[in-house]
């Protein structure tokens, strides 16, 4: 009679036990991105995942997403390679371009966002700064949260005034991110840069920094 009372008193102990560790699993907090496995991995293979876990650091609270349309670097440099061939200087075009990335927190402001296009280097109001050999580099910082890098990229068969006339600008920003450093953008810019060159396999094969803050 003994034993069968005990026998009872610890199915009832593991039953107890297993309740309680299942409320608290279904009771912690959600996870911080929601489940998009294409945005993310794009977004990763980018800018690299170690940036966009620290960015996902610096957006603070609540759930992340991807929004819009993310694109592969391949898909990516597939679109800009053709529309460099197709290029002409003697009419005008205006692109703009693509934002292959873009990172928002719901029911908030915060959002990280991201754009490439073809574009001439700056003739516009505010500070930038020449970096790199010869000036490969443009960094131009347009406000206190946007950070774009203008640089030549000479795609093999286009028109020969495209690597001078139409350089590649790479853009990387956030809206009601306060704690988004200078420092992380550069890093985050830098890599989609790298990454865009290596994929367009760019002739001039421009100079593109990694040791340059732009403040």
């Amino acid at each position: 009679m003994v034993k069968g009372v005990r026998s009872w008193r610890f199915g009832y102990g593991v039953v107890a036990v297993m309740v309680l560790l299942m409320t608290g699993c279904s009771g912690g907090e959600p996870p911080r991105r929601e489940k998009d496995s294409v945005g993310w991995s794009k977004c990763n293979e980018l800018f690299g995942a170690r940036n966009i876990d620290a960015l996902e650091d610096q957006m603070g609270k609540g759930q992340l997403r991807t929004e819009g349309k993310s694109f592969s670097v391949k898909d990516l440099t597939a679109a800009l390679d053709s529309e460099a061939l197709g290029w002409d200087p003697e009419i005008f075009t205006y692109s703009a371009g693509a934002s292959p990335c873009r990172i928002a927190i719901r029911e908030s402001d915060k959002l990280f966002d991201s754009n490439v296009r073809w574009t001439s280097f700056p003739g516009i109001d505010g500070p930038y700064q020449w970096r790199g050999t010869g000036g490969d580099v443009v960094a131009v910082v347009l406000s206190d949260g946007l950070l774009e890098l203008i640089f030549p990229c000479k795609i093999p068969g286009a028109h020969k005034q495209q690597e001078k006339d139409r350089p590649l600008g790479v853009r990387v920003w956030g809206d009601g991110m306060p704690k988004f450093d200078t420092g992380l953008r550069w890093k985050m810019i830098v890599a989609l840069a790298r990454n865009l060159d290596r994929e367009l396999g760019c002739v001039n094969k421009p100079d593109i920094p990694s040791d340059f803050t732009a403040a």
